[in-house]
């Protein structure tokens, strides 16, 4: 996954470079550096080996900003733009198929428990991955 998020980065920053300045271009620079950032986001989570719930996070934010940097590249002829729908491409897929490496705890007295004393995350069905806070301490799923 490591290579997939690297590759990525790198191509939308030399589409950044490439296309910076040049006219009609700025919605393709706006949104590889957008992407640029998120990958390195998700990198940094994954080799810190992060809460599943920000992994998840950033792997659907990532995703995202993937799919509007390939809309957006499609538009174009140039070869950074080319380069970077094909790696953000194989990005989206990879994200598809793999979810973080962190196995979800169960309930029953882990940290996202709402018993045991520790905050609690109160859960709604459907939604996001991405939880907020409720007041009070707990963290509610938005």
């Amino acid at each position: 996954m490591n290579k997939l998020i690297v590759d990525c980065m790198n191509a939308c920053q030399k589409c950044v470079n490439d296309c910076k300045g040049k006219k009609g271009m700025e919605k393709c620079v706006r949104l590889c550096k957008v992407n640029v950032n998120i990958c390195k986001a998700l990198k940094s989570a994954v080799d810190c080996k992060s809460d599943k719930m920000v992994c998840d996070c950033l792997m659907k934010a990532c995703k995202k900003a993937c799919m509007d940097c390939i809309a957006e590249c499609k538009k174009h002829d140039m070869n950074c733009c080319k380069d970077c729908v094909k790696c953000c491409s194989k990005l989206c897929v990879g994200l598809s198929g793999k979810k973080s490496s962190k196995k979800k705890s169960k309930r029953g007295g882990g940290h996202n428990s709402k018993k045991g004393g520790g905050r609690g995350y109160k859960i709604h069905k459907g939604g996001s991955n991405c939880y907020k806070g409720s007041g009070g301490g707990g963290y509610k799923k938005h």
